[in-house]
């Protein structure tokens, strides 16, 4: 019994051993150094090319602070809400809000999802159901599927 616990242990060193080696060899290959023919002017930005970059980051910003500057910002416990100012009482139909959240470090684009209706109810008993909403833009047709709490399981 104790010759076939040795051999088993032999084995598994040599085991050991032939994996350190393999990781050893493929480690050292994927190390090389970057080949000696490349030039400091390869690795450098042509100067039409920053000049590009340059006035297309300058367009970006201008086009973001156009943006920032009709857009009203909401603090609400340490979360800021960029938003656009609606109207109180639009159109009839359905509206996607978009909105930013910011907690400082991240931003995050959320969206909420109106819909305005005008039913001819005396009562004001009419209700919508559904569990989709099929939005159609220039790019196509979107399915939006809604899912109430408890539904899922």
């Amino acid at each position: 019994m104790r010759r076939i616990i040795v051999i088993a242990l032999c084995v598994y060193l040599l085991m050991i051993a032939a994996g350190a080696g393999v990781y050893l060899y493929l480690g050292d290959t994927m190390k090389k150094a970057p080949s000696p023919a490349l030039k400091a002017s390869d690795t450098a930005p042509a100067p039409g090319k920053a000049a590009e970059k340059k006035s297309a980051g300058a367009a970006r910003q201008q086009r973001a602070d156009a943006l920032r500057s009709e857009m009203k910002c909401v603090d609400r416990k340490g979360i800021t809400l960029y938003t656009f100012d609606y109207p109180k009482k639009p159109e009839p139909g359905v509206y996607l809000r978009p909105f930013v959240v910011s907690d400082g470090m991240a931003y995050e684009l959320k969206f909420d999802l109106y819909y305005f209706y005008d039913i001819d109810d005396a009562q004001k008993t009419a209700w919508i159901h559904g569990d989709a909403l099929e939005i159609t833009t220039d790019s196509g047709v979107h399915t939006l599927f809604f899912f109430l709490a408890g539904s899922l399981g």
